[in-house]
């Protein structure tokens, strides 16, 4: 007797989706540690200065033998040092609450996936219980993405896996988003910037700054046109020679001084482009990929990339062809797609057969047969349009296969089968997909395989 072969489940392939899971945190702890390190370093320069300044003041004082207004510089250094310590306390005690959430946050995500590497095998109840929760995170994680914020944070409460996702971080992200792309203002994304000003050097080619800061150089150029304020094309020139000294490309830097001759009005290439309302949408983009790419998270939501692998394997060469089924929510109508998904696909038969029992409306067969193929259905069709054809090391064939003269292959015995339920008259055949297509049997051919 055979022995029964249990699955086993790679730990490290899962793992890759679940990257960011870790990473996210622990780039967020960096950057607090970082700003900590910055804002005591900063106070303490402004604490020597002050205590400095206020030892001069009173040792100054007293030479001329003035008691009181020794006594007064060194009391207002001193007020100035305590000034500055307790908005540092203050600025550190945020950042020590951010960081205890954060590592919170991490303890919860290695116990998340230690669970995983303590089941075996694919059959285990666990996997089952444990899949169940990175479904409901790669959900949060696209409601996110998408703009859900409050849908996301219900699903995590009710699922009770808020510290395995990230609703604050992508909350504050997308406050930035839709201050570019619906407010129309760049204030939000260049505090994000000063606070990430080390990153952002670190990232190569990183054009973040000086494209939000040219945002704010045409809408001064555009007030000015518009309005005939001179005052306002000065103050985009001074704002042009203070930012853009930096930018690398001369021809970048010309196109934005030629804002400042040329109305928002015009047609001409660069300019009618630069002054067009399109490109908030773009500094919304690129935003987003920005911050993605300093955190080392992936552009597209996890949930995509999950269904792409079966996606992937279950595509076939008549998927996406030319003339789609009205099932898969496109207008051109054919039934050409079923019948080259039939001739492709050696599960169908199968299906088809579980059809046929299951109902006795032969015309409603061709549109069920379609609508059971993820690959056209109206929420994956777009998502799986370019993937690749999935890869078969094994065909699998019936007994004895015959093929239709309209090119669907099926097994002989099957075929007379569901004939028989159909009502076929005798001596002919239909295609049990199409029944519109009536042949006698003397057309079909026997297949055979090469």
């Amino acid at each position: 007797m055979a022995e029964l072969v249990t699955p086993k489940l790679n730990h490290e392939t899962h793992l890759l989706l679940d990257q960011p899971l870790l990473r996210l945190p622990h780039e967020l702890s960096r950057n607090h540690f970082k700003s900590a390190q910055q804002q005591i370093d900063l106070a303490q320069k402004k604490v020597n200065e002050s205590v400095q300044s206020g030892t001069k003041a009173a040792a100054a004082a007293s030479s001329s033998n003035d008691p009181s207004q020794a006594s007064t510089a060194a009391i207002s250094s001193l007020d100035q040092a305590i000034t500055r310590l307790q908005t540092l306390k203050r600025k550190l005690s945020t950042l020590n609450n951010s960081t205890v959430q954060l590592q919170r946050q991490s303890a919860a995500r290695i116990r998340h996936l230690d669970e995983m590497y303590q089941i075996p095998t694919l059959v285990d109840v666990k996997y089952e219980e444990w899949s169940k929760i990175r479904l409901d995170r790669l959900l949060v994680d696209y409601l996110l993405r998408m703009g859900y914020t409050k849908s996301a944070r219900k699903l995590a409460a009710e699922k009770d896996i808020e510290a395995l996702v990230d609703v604050d971080e992508f909350e504050a992200v997308g406050r930035i988003e839709t201050s570019l792309s619906s407010k129309h203002q760049v204030d939000q994304a260049l505090a994000w910037c000063a606070e990430n000003k080390q990153n952002l050097k670190k990232m190569e080619n990183n054009n973040l700054e000086f494209e939000l800061r040219l945002q704010q150089h045409i809408e001064l150029c555009r007030n000015g046109h518009m309005r005939g304020d001179y005052k306002k094309l000065d103050e985009a020139r001074l704002h042009a020679s203070k930012y853009f000294k930096t930018h690398p490309d001369q021809d970048w830097k010309n196109r934005a001084s030629g804002l400042l001759v040329i109305p928002p009005t015009t047609h001409m290439d660069p300019y009618h482009d630069l002054y067009s309302p399109s490109r908030w949408a773009y500094l919304s983009r690129l935003f987003l990929s920005t911050h993605h790419e300093m955190y080392s998270l992936p552009r597209r939501p996890l949930l995509h990339m999950a269904l792409e692998a079966g996606l992937s394997a279950l595509k076939t060469p008549a998927c996406h062809s030319k003339d789609i089924s009205p099932s898969s929510g496109y207008n051109n109508t054919s039934h050409s797609h079923s019948q080259n998904r039939g001739a492709f696909s050696p599960t169908n038969a199968s299906d088809i057969d579980g059809i046929m029992s299951s109902t006795e409306s032969a015309n409603n067969l061709n549109s069920m047969t379609t609508s059971v193929c993820p690959i056209c259905s109206t929420e994956l069709n777009e998502l799986s349009r370019h993937l690749p054809f999935g890869h078969h090391s094994k065909s699998h064939t019936e007994h004895d296969p015959v093929v239709l003269p309209n090119g669907r292959i099926y097994g002989r015995e099957r075929l007379e089968r569901l004939n028989e339920k159909i009502g076929t008259q005798k001596g002919y055949v239909k295609d049990p997909v199409d029944t519109t297509n009536v042949y006698q049997w003397s057309e079909v051919k026997k297949v055979f395989i090469s």
